[in-house]
């Protein structure tokens, strides 16, 4: 018997209710305040099920030797992503592109059906390997940002599945031009700007900390080396002994502190001598440089200007389309803050290099939305796929898209993401 998914939709959504109102009556506030919410829950599951939303979700890593990757959580194995694009193609949903969205909004339309926006940050090469091949599986669109500064300089198409054997096939770096041309010429993927840097830079003149021999941060590493980004995990990270770490921010959004190169040398210099990280105020020693470098010279660095910070931004912006562009031989009209961090000054001025959208998370998303203001939720990997699959259907399927249920998800993701760190991947 064939599944009637309408009626099984609106069943599981009543369900839902009715158990939403039942655990209202188990919270520990006055009676008034339950009967009030039982409406106030009413209007909000009214609000996600009866408006057609696109959802937007996005994807960083799709791997089966994510290991090198220094944040696990953004690692997707390429079985659980399967799962989840299957699931997504069996409820009836397909993949547009950011154009598509942008005009769905644009014109208001309200009956745009079951689509869905899926992304991918950063350009790592296994979306290559291991990601298109589900895609290709599924016919399910998809779009890959890109951050021009780490494109590999590979220009041969590297194996992929399901052409190679596992142990042929590599999933460490990141997308070279080969790869994305033939993702773009695929017709499944659109490629799109993440910026060109993507560097975590200095943005206050406070020392938090220094670089020791137990904490080498490979952003620091990457940002002094800009021409090792897209192999940085091929190298040592050595770094200078004793360098001062400043709070961090975003190169694409915020003003560049630069550290005094005085001050660097001399906590370099210091840290440098032998045996120096086994004495037990190896900290209180480099702190008091750093506040006597202070007493002298007023500073221990200086803040770039607002015109220069204006004028490398835009620079930025202009740069990825022009390099995407070149390799793609298409448009480039939509860009992913790094790390979903800008201001309203770049907003505005990546409206004016171009861009007809940008992207920010979390958020409401509907298709009344600002076309050019694209908000999105992510998706993260516990390394349980039942969990992950279904952590997918409820922002997509269950939630509608309506990211007024991103609580919910934030506290499933708190609860889950601990087992996996106490008792590892399943």
């Amino acid at each position: 018997m064939k599944l009637n998914r309408r009626r099984f939709e609106r069943t599981f959504r009543w369900v839902l209710f009715a158990l939403g109102c039942t655990l209202i009556f188990f919270l520990p506030v006055p009676q008034w305040i339950k009967i009030a919410m039982i409406p106030l829950f009413g209007l909000v599951a009214l609000q996600a099920w009866d408006l057609n939303r696109v959802p937007v979700i996005v994807f960083h890593s799709i791997s089966n030797d994510g290991d090198w990757i220094r944040e696990p959580s953004i690692v997707v194995s390429v079985k659980t992503f399967s799962a989840q694009i299957k699931w997504l193609s069996k409820f009836g949903y397909k993949g547009i592109f950011f154009d598509d969205l942008y005009n769905i909004r644009k014109n208001r339309n309200r009956r745009a059906g079951k689509k869905i926006v899926i992304a991918f940050d950063d350009g790592y090469l296994d979306n290559w390997v291991g990601a298109f091949h589900v895609l290709e599986k599924y016919n399910m669109k998809a779009t890959v940002f890109v951050s021009t500064d780490w494109i590999d300089k590979c220009e041969i198409l590297r194996l992929r599945i399901p052409h190679a054997k596992p142990s042929e096939l590599g999933w460490k770096g990141y997308l070279g031009p080969g790869e994305i041309k033939a993702l773009q010429e695929s017709s499944l993927v659109d490629i799109q700007s993440h910026g060109t840097s993507h560097d975590h830079i200095f943005v206050s003149d406070q020392v938090i900390g220094f670089v020791t021999p137990q904490n080498t941060p490979h952003t620091l590493f990457c940002y002094l080396n800009p021409e090792l980004k897209p192999e940085w995990f091929r190298h040592e990270i050595n770094l200078p002994l004793g360098y001062p770490l400043f709070p961090l921010g975003e190169a694409l959004s915020d003003r560049i502190f630069y550290p005094d190169p005085k001050l660097i040398t001399r906590l370099v210099d210091e840290a440098g001598r032998p045996g120096f990280f086994n004495q037990s105020d190896w900290d209180e020693r480099l702190d008091n440089i750093v506040r006597q470098f202070n007493k002298t010279n007023q500073k221990v660095g200086i803040t770039e200007s607002q015109d220069h910070a204006k004028k490398r931004w835009r620079d930025e912006l202009v740069q990825s389309r022009k390099i995407l562009e070149n390799l793609t031989g298409k448009p480039v009209r939509h860009l992913v803050w790094p790390r979903d961090k800008s201001n309203s000054f770049v907003e505005k001025m990546a409206l004016e290099s171009g861009y007809l959208s940008t992207t920010r998370s979390p958020g409401h998303h509907n298709n009344s939305g600002t076309p050019a203001q694209v908000e999105r939720i992510s998706i993260v990997g516990t390394g349980y796929p039942a969990l992950d699959v279904a952590r997918v259907l409820l922002e997509v399927w269950t939630f509608k898209g309506c990211y007024i249920f991103w609580p919910v998800l934030f506290l499933l993701q708190r609860i889950t993401n601990p087992l996996v760190l106490r008792y590892g991947k399943a």
